[in-house]
């Protein structure tokens, strides 16, 4: 819901800031950046502190952040909104690797894939705070009032995982369980299927990032309000969610490497429709496409890395640092290239890497039928 809340008001930070396309992907590193620093460190603090403390500090300082943050913009401040868009990204980055910790284990528990529906909750909160954002924004209710708000919801929410999840990490760390971790995190990078997986999750990630961070700001540019380009969004994660919520029923059907190789390819079909919105105008289809097909591409991803479950930590920990290192690229590198070319031009970029995932999702079948 922050991260959704940020880039659904995206157009209002851009003009509160006085920010060109350019200078406003630069702002935009900072968050994934904070989230970089801090995911090295992230399965060490789970095994020290357990998963449910681990989230409840990372949600409380996001929300703090995130209410200062809104408090910075109305005012003006860039300074202040970088530094606490920082520290929100390394709060939301470890709750990242959390979730996708604890859901892999739940996943690898059930007799059925379950991994796309535990992601569907991150679809859904996407989806709950861009319909927020428009709702508040056509009612002319400002971007500090909203930031508010969803921080409160982040706060409780912070609350909630003291009770919802259980105590079983809670060991203590010693010089043998750090040369273990060491060992596998080396690992993780050096193994072929491991890279082509990431590889595979950067197309879908910044498929998925482009979308949240750019598409305000395209529709904007081509008439639409502030408003309906945050509505726009949430038609988008409308369908990221339901595609999610019901992925497990397509996996089990088709298979995990099928349905990673067809997403890619129905991803890029949805952002190459986008991309000419200028000269046959179907924003909503479009998008409709262009959810569909991201919207289970990366969580297969991590659960083929989730595989074998004494090596799952440490990759899991692997690609939430790609995640974020991708992050990174999205918004300079979309705002670079959008700022001499457009920004519905710029989206060829994931294009292209929706095509690179198409070629090497074969990745994803089950470790042990992976073949060098």
């Amino acid at each position: 819901m922050m991260y959704s809340t940020w880039v659904s008001r995206g157009p209002e930070v851009k003009k509160l800031l006085h920010l060109n396309n350019f200078e406003f992907g630069a702002l935009s590193i900072l968050y994934p950046l904070g989230g970089l620093l801090i995911i090295k460190f992230a399965s060490a603090l789970v095994h020290r502190f357990s998963s449910r403390i681990v989230s409840n500090m990372c949600y409380t300082l996001g929300s703090l952040s995130f209410i200062a943050i809104g408090f910075s913009i109305m005012h003006g401040n860039i300074y202040g909104t970088s530094i606490f868009l920082g520290l929100l990204g390394s709060a939301m980055a470890t709750l990242d690797y959390v979730g996708n910790y604890e859901g892999n284990l739940v996943d690898k528990a059930s007799k059925r894939s379950v991994f796309s529906s535990i992601h569907s909750a991150y679809g859904l909160g996407m989806m709950t705070a861009a319909i927020f954002a428009a709702f508040l924004s056509n009612r002319k209710i400002s971007l500090q009032i909203n930031y508010l708000i969803v921080a409160i919801v982040a706060f409780a929410c912070g609350i909630f995982t003291l009770i919802a999840i259980p105590k079983h990490h809670d060991i203590e760390i010693n010089n043998e369980i750090k040369l273990l971790h060491k060992i596998q995190n080396k690992q993780a990078w050096r193994g072929k299927r491991n890279r082509l997986i990431v590889m595979v999750a950067i197309a879908f990630m910044m498929s998925e990032l482009s979308a949240g961070i750019w598409v305000p700001i395209a529709l904007t540019n081509t008439g639409f309000s502030s408003g309906k380009a945050a509505f726009a969004l949430s038609i988008l994660w409308v369908i990221i969610t339901f595609f999610r919520a019901i992925g497990g029923v397509v996996v089990d059907r088709i298979g995990r490497y099928r349905a990673v190789k067809y997403s890619a390819l129905v991803t890029g079909i949805g952002i190459a429709l986008f991309m000419a919105n200028k000269e046959i105008s179907l924003p909503y289809l479009s998008l409709f496409i262009w959810g569909a097909g991201t919207a289970i591409g990366f969580p297969m991803c991590v659960s083929a890395l989730g595989d074998n479950p004494e090596l799952s930590p440490a990759r899991i920990n692997m690609i939430i640092t790609v995640v974020y290192i991708t992050s990174i690229s999205v918004g300079p590198v979309l705002g670079a290239v959008s700022q001499f070319m457009g920004v519905y031009l710029s989206f060829i970029i994931p294009v292209l890497l929706c095509a690179i995932a198409y070629k090497f999702s074969y990745a994803t079948k089950k470790e042990e039928l992976f073949k060098n």
